[in-house]
């Protein structure tokens, strides 16, 4: 399904290095700010969250997810894990008491356990390109526990940046400038990304929709 010969791709890798290093947690808060999402992603799925007692969280940047879990899920295990060496420091600073924080690269993550739930919140599989993203859900669907469930949300392609900065490249590939920081983002349609979580292995996909101000985005639900 996904033509990766003589293709040349940007990888997550080099969003990590481009952009992140240069977004201070400081920024990223800023960003949580503007795009108007706040928790209204999380508060989507909070009644799913009651249900499940390990959680681990991919890209927990300036820990926004993980604020959210503390207030309503203070007995839960959580894990995080992060690969910007300077969000990680600032996670273990501020919230290394409530979850285990790591520091690394999801897919070469082994867990001595699987979890009830994987969390890939504000668009984050975005910052990985279509080959990445399909082996990241392969990834997911090795770590999830049977009856447990993964939410990745993300952007729908109608909608429109929050970010004036953004270059359109393609039907889904755009970037974003911020400061000296740049970033490559593919954003899938909505048959494609449930294609992907099939071919991963996940047997029921569910969209969920929201809309922060005004713009809708949504959470897909999948369970193995």
């Amino acid at each position: 399904m996904l033509a990766t010969s003589g293709v040349a791709l940007w990888r997550n890798l080099d969003n990590v290095h481009g952009f992140y290093e240069y977004i201070s947690t400081e920024v990223m808060e800023t960003f949580h700010v503007s795009s108007g999402i706040g928790y209204r992603d999380l508060e989507v799925i909070l009644p799913m969250l009651s249900d499940v007692s390990s959680i681990l969280e991919v890209g927990a940047g300036s820990g926004r997810v993980l604020r959210f879990l503390q207030k309503y899920f203070p007995d839960k295990k959580v894990v995080a894990i992060e690969q910007v060496p300077v969000y990680y420091d600032f996670l273990v600073d501020h919230y290394g008491d409530y979850a285990n924080i790591i520091h690394g690269d999801i897919m070469r993550y082994k867990p001595c356990c699987q979890f009830e739930c994987i969390l890939q919140m504000w668009a984050g599989i975005c910052d990985f390109n279509i080959n990445e993203q399909q082996a990241l859900l392969n990834k997911f669907a090795r770590l999830l526990k049977e009856g447990g469930f993964v939410a990745v949300e993300s952007l729908l392609r109608s909608t429109e940046s929050n970010h004036s900065q953004v270059i359109v490249t393609g039907a889904s590939e755009h970037q974003i400038k911020y400061g000296e920081g740049l970033i490559n983002c593919y954003v899938a349609d909505t048959k494609l990304m449930i294609a992907m979580a099939k071919d991963a292995g996940f047997s029921t996909i569910t969209p969920l929709y929201y809309y922060p101000q005004g713009k809708k985005r949504i959470v897909y639900i999948m369970r193995k």
